[in-house]
């Protein structure tokens, strides 16, 4: 969300004050969109493969990087790799892909054609909501862990072995 934010800024700088068309300040916004997610996609791809391969310990041990991966890293521990792979990377994947393809048709490929200028300009948005809501599910928020009760009748219950009422020491010691 923070490249939008910034592309954004930048959009209405160009179109308030240097007076540019509004089709014209969509390239310089929509080009840092696509190298920004197109360079820390990379990386965060890079790192992900080495967490597949094995090599977690030695990252954890990288200051920046280790916090970075290790959220990575409990959801693979708890969800599994395969439900891990499907949940997070395919959606990940999907959106980057969406960001990084509409943003280089608004960037390089930018024609007169509104079609394929509305197109771009949905596809950038659909995968930026796609990650907001893959961000939101993905463990982000703080989640509290309930216990359930076992109720099963042949499980032994604890005996309750405090007194009914309060008994001083005077009156133990008669």
């Amino acid at each position: 969300m923070f490249s939008l934010i910034v592309a954004f800024i930048i959009y209405l700088i160009q179109v308030g004050y240097s007076h540019f068309p509004w089709n014209a300040a969509l390239v310089s916004a929509s080009k840092f969109v696509f190298y920004w997610n197109l360079i820390f996609g990379s990386i965060t791809i890079f790192f992900f493969l080495l967490m597949l391969v094995g090599l977690t310990t030695i990252l954890f041990k990288v200051p920046f990087i280790g916090v970075g991966i290790y959220r990575f890293h409990e959801k693979m521990r708890q969800l599994g790799m395969v439900t891990f792979l499907f949940r997070t990377s395919f959606l990940w994947v999907l959106s980057r892909s969406f960001i990084l393809i509409g943003s280089y048709f608004l960037a390089f490929e930018m024609s007169d054609r509104t079609d394929l200028l509305i197109a771009s300009l949905a596809l950038v948005v659909a995968g930026y909501l796609i990650k907001k809501q893959t961000a939101k599910d993905s463990g982000t928020r703080i989640h509290h862990h309930f216990s359930v009760q076992n109720f099963d009748p042949r499980t032994p219950k604890e005996k309750d072995v405090t007194p009914a009422e309060p008994i001083s020491i005077a009156e133990e010691r008669k």
